[in-house]
């Protein structure tokens, strides 16, 4: 069985090397984005299993990535997973009319954010059972 493939989106590099560290025990295939226009490059070709996305990013937010993201016919099925700090749980509405399947409050737990991940990387094959 292969590694799941993430694509994680931040458009702070200490930021993605702080996540990445998060997730190393789960074994994941990671892909890395600087920024929402990236990301919408990248998810097409990628086919990630799953984005995990910061929800305030300068320029392109991933609010509105997300949204662009549905949109997408090679991408408006890749679950995805917004996380922010909690000033930013105000927008968790706006991130869940966009589309996305999660949010995440950071500071991010290790544990919280693998189970967030390995829920979203099931639920399709649990939806179909």
């Amino acid at each position: 069985m292969r590694a799941p493939k993430i694509l994680l989106v931040d458009a702070s590099s200490l930021a993605l090397v702080r996540v990445r560290k998060l997730l190393k025990p789960a074994g994941c295939e990671l892909t890395y984005a600087r920024g929402g226009l990236e990301a919408l490059r990248l998810a097409p070709g990628e086919q990630p299993d799953l984005i995990l996305m910061d929800a305030a990013m300068p320029g392109l937010d991933g609010i509105e990535t997300c949204r662009r993201l549905r949109l997408g016919r090679e991408t408006r099925t890749i679950p995805v997973v917004l996380f922010g700090s909690a000033a930013q749980l105000a927008r968790k509405k706006e991130g869940y009319d966009a589309g996305c399947d999660d949010f995440l409050a950071g500071p991010l737990d290790r544990d919280e954010l693998l189970a967030a991940i390995r829920y979203h990387l099931d639920a399709p094959r649990l939806h179909s059972a």
